[in-house]
C-alpha cells in the first residue's frame, strides 16, 4: 500500500509531497533521503529584501521542484535495482496456506533482478524458529513444496542440526548425510535419479567405512569394508534352499593375518556369514593391561548373538599354560574416571595460572627522602578485563570436561559385552586383560557353537 503525507520544512515554508512506502526493506534509505530534502530546503532563507523578492522566490521554487524530481527519480531507480523476495507459508504436509497463522513452515525465495545474484531460499520451522532447509533453487511452487526444484541445498532437523547436503545440479549431484555430531554418515553419487558411482557409508562414526560402486543404479562391485585401516571384502555365505544359513566348521586354516596402517597385526576369519578380526596390544592408556580389540561384521540375513562370557583367554609361558584374567568393564571405567578427574584437576590448575595475572597492571615510582631514594610499586586490576579472562577460562574448562565425558561414553560403548549383531551391522569391542608376562597369548571365542582361535606371539 502507498499513502501520501505532507512534510513541512518550517524554516523554508516549503511544502514537500513525499511518499511513504510500507513493507519496504528500503524504508531507511527513504528516511535518509527525506532528511536530505529537509536539509536542502532549510539552506534557503525564509525572508527576502529588495525589488526582486518575487523573482528570487520563484527561482527557489523551480530549483526545489527540479531537485525533488531528480531525487525521486533516483529513489525509483534504487528501489527497482534492489532484489525482491517472495514469502510463502506451508502447513505440516508442505502444502501452501494463505496466512502464517495456519502455517508450520515459512519459506522465503529471493527473486533477484540482477543475474549476478543467485536464486537463494531459506525455509524455517516456525515452532522452533530453526532453519530446516536452505540453498539455491530453480523454481518454487506456492501450493505444493514437493513440486519445487532445487540445485544445491542443506537440510536440518527441527532443532537446526545438519541432516544432509546436496552438491551439484538436479541431474548430477552428491548426496551426503550426517550424524547428529556433524560427522558424515554416507555419501552417494546420483545421476539422473539413479545411484551412479561410489556409495560410501560411514558406520560407528567413521570407524567402519563401506564402499560400493554402482553403474546406473546397479551394484557392479563387491562391498569393500575398511575398519580402522583393515580391509575385507564381501563374505559369501552358505545357505540351504530355504535361505537359512548353514553353519560350517571353523578351523585355523580359515584364519588370515594382516597389518593395518599403524603396523598392528590383525587375525581375521571370514566364515559363516561373519567377518571377525582381532588384535592384541600391550599396554593401555588407562592401565597396565593386555588389550584385545575385536571387529565383528554380520553379512547374513539373521541376527547373531555375541556373548562376552564365551571369550576365553590364556597365555603360554615357558611351555606352560596360564590363565589370563579379564578386566570387567566396571573396573576399567573406574580407572578411566579416576584418570579423567586427575586430568581435570591439572587442567584447572593450569587455567588458574593463566588467569592469575589477568587484568593486572603494575606501576612504579621513585621517592627521595633526604639522601635516600625509594622505589614504590603499586598494583591494580582491570575488573572488566579480568572477568573476561575468567569467563574464557571457564568456557575452556567446560569444553574440556565435555570432551572427557564423551570419551568415557565411547570407551564404555566399545567395551566388549554381550549383544546382538544385526544383519549388515559392524560392531567394535575392547577387552582388557591383567598384564602377565608370557610368550604367547591365545584367545578362543565361541559363536553359534563354533570356536574361533586367535594367537599372538609376544616378541
Amino acid at each position: 500500500m502507498i499513502r501520501y503525507k505532507k512534510c513541512v520544512c518550517v524554516r523554508s515554508g516549503v511544502t514537500l509531497l513525499t511518499r511513504e512506502l510500507e513493507h519496504c526493506k528500503n524504508h531507511l534509505i527513504l528516511a535518509q533521503l527525506m532528511k536530505y530534502i529537509a536539509i536542502f530546503a532549510t539552506n534557503y532563507p525564509t525572508t527576502f529584501s529588495g525589488n526582486n523578492h518575487n523573482d528570487l522566490k520563484t527561482q527557489i521554487f523551480y530549483k526545489m521542484k527540479h531537485f525533488i524530481f531528480i531525487l525521486f527519480a533516483n529513489i525509483f531507480a534504487i528501489l527497482n535495482a534492489q532484489n525482491t523476495s517472495v514469502t510463502i507459508y506451508y502447513d505440516k504436509n508442505l502444502k501452501g496456506v494463505s496466512d502464517e497463522a495456519f502455517a508450520t513452515y515459512k519459506a522465503v525465495f529471493a527473486e533477484p533482478t540482477d543475474t549476478n545474484y543467485q536464486k537463494q531460499f531459506v525455509i524455517t520451522y516456525l515452532p522452533s524458529k530453526k532453519t530446516v532447509m536452505e540453498g539455491i533453487y530453480y523454481s518454487y511452487d506456492r501450493y505444493n513444496h514437493e513440486k519445487s526444484k532445487f540445485k544445491e541445498y542443506k537440510t536440518y532437523d527441527k532443532e537446526g542440526i545438519l541432516v544432509s547436503t546436496v552438491e551439484g545440479d538436479s541431474s548430477n549431484y552428491v548426496l551426503t548425510y550426517y550424524y547428529p555430531n556433524g560427522k558424515k554418515s554416507s555419501e552417494t553419487q546420483v545421476l539422473n535419479g539413479e545411484i551412479h558411482g561410489d556409495m560410501i557409508i560411514y558406520k560407528n562414526e567413521e570407524d567402519v567405512t563401506i564402499y560400493v560402486h554402482f553403474d546406473h543404479g546397479k551394484q557392479v562391485s563387491p562391498t569393500d569394508y575398511y575398519c580402522r585401516g583393515v580391509h575385507t571384502q564381501y563374505a559369501i555365505t552358505a545357505e540351504d534352499t530355504s535361505g537359512k544359513l548353514i553353519i560350517e566348521t571353523v578351523s585355523v586354516n580359515d584364519r588370515t593375518k594382516e597389518k593395518d596402517s599403524q603396523g598392528c597385526t590383525w587375525m581375521k576369519y571370514v566364515k559363516n556369514g561373519l567377518v571377525i578380526q582381532a588384535s592384541c596390544l600391550k599396554g593401555n592408556e588407562y592401565g597396565n593391561y593386555w588389550t584385545l580389540q575385536f571387529i565383528f561384521t554380520n553379512y547374513g540375513r539373521d541376527w547373531r548373538d555375541l556373548c562376552a562370557d564365551s571369550l576365553f583367554v590364556h597365555g603360554i609361558k615357558d611351555g606352560n599354560q596360564i590363565n589370563m584374567e579379564k578386566i570387567p568393564m566396571s573396573t576399567y571405567m573406574k580407572k578411566v574416571k579416576k584418570k579423567h578427574a586427575n586430568r581435570r584437576f591439572w587442567d584447572s590448575f593450569a587455567e588458574s595460572l593463566v588467569t592469575a595475572d589477568a587484568g593486572k597492571y603494575t606501576s612504579s615510582s621513585s621517592v627521595s627522602v633526604g639522601n635516600k631514594h625509594y622505589r614504590v610499586e603499586s598494583t591494580y586490576y582491570d575488573r572488566v578485563e579480568r572477568n573476561e579472562a575468567l569467563r574464557e577460562s571457564q568456557e575452556r574448562q567446560n569444553a574440556y570436561s565435555k570432551a572427557l565425558m564423551e570419551e568415557r561414553e565411547e570407551l564404555a560403548n566399545n567395551y566388549f559385552k554381550s549383544q546382538p549383531l544385526n544383519p549388515r551391522e559392524t560392531v567394535f569391542g575392547v577387552q582388557c586383560l591383567k598384564l602377565i608376562e608370557c610368550d604367547e597369548i591365545i584367545a578362543e571365542l565361541f559363536i553359534d557353537g563354533q570356536k574361533y582361535v586367535f594367537e599372538w606371539a609376544i616378541e
